[in-house]
């Protein structure tokens, strides 16, 4: 008798089940079960578009010359073309570059000092005494205390090369002002 009452309680289950719709427990797994697909999906293709962007990267990588060569190509486009005679002591002709101008490698210690001095207070008069960056010309940059909102460089790369060129020579060099500084 207690198993015709167990088979009378489950059909009224799913006689209320057919009834009502979706109860809450299998709604509760199909939205669960919705989420998990979905979250598959954007992960399968958040995949295929990284090991598409790897791929296209790696193509384009392996077309591409050594750094050391694009380097080396650089320098020597850039220096001025000159003919010697057959003792290499006479300049029979220079071929210059009309866009680049006259280029040829210069030793730093052949530069006179003024020129040194002139190419630092050009970049930042205030080289010799700022640690490597202006904190005034960086408020400028910023807006701070920029006049008419004007936009400034606070370090400019110029400067930047100039430190590294000419570090040992800071600290004998004597403090150089400029005229945009007086302003």
């Amino acid at each position: 008798m207690a198993g015709l009452h167990i088979a009378r309680i489950a059909r009224q289950r799913r006689h209320r089940r057919r009834t009502q719709g979706l109860t809450a427990p299998r709604a509760l797994r199909w939205g669960i079960a919705l989420l998990l697909a979905l979250a598959g999906i954007v992960t399968a293709l958040l995949v295929i578009a990284a090991l598409t962007l790897f791929g296209i990267y790696t193509y384009y990588a392996r077309q591409l010359p050594p750094a050391e060569r694009i380097t080396a190509a650089e320098e020597e486009a850039f220096l001025t073309s000159v003919f010697y005679d057959r003792s290499g002591q006479n300049v029979l002709y220079e071929v210059i570059d009309p866009a680049g101008g006259d280029r040829r490698w210069v030793d730093v210690d052949t530069l006179p000092q003024y020129f040194l001095d002139a190419t630092v207070a050009i970049e930042d008069s205030s080289f010799y005494e700022n640690p490597g960056f202006d904190l005034r010309g960086m408020a400028r940059a910023c807006g701070v205390i920029s006049p008419a909102g004007s936009c400034r460089a606070a370090a400019p790369s110029r400067s930047n090369w100039c430190a590294m060129c000419f570090s040992a020579r800071r600290s004998a060099a004597p403090s150089v002002t400029s005229a945009r500084s007086r302003k």
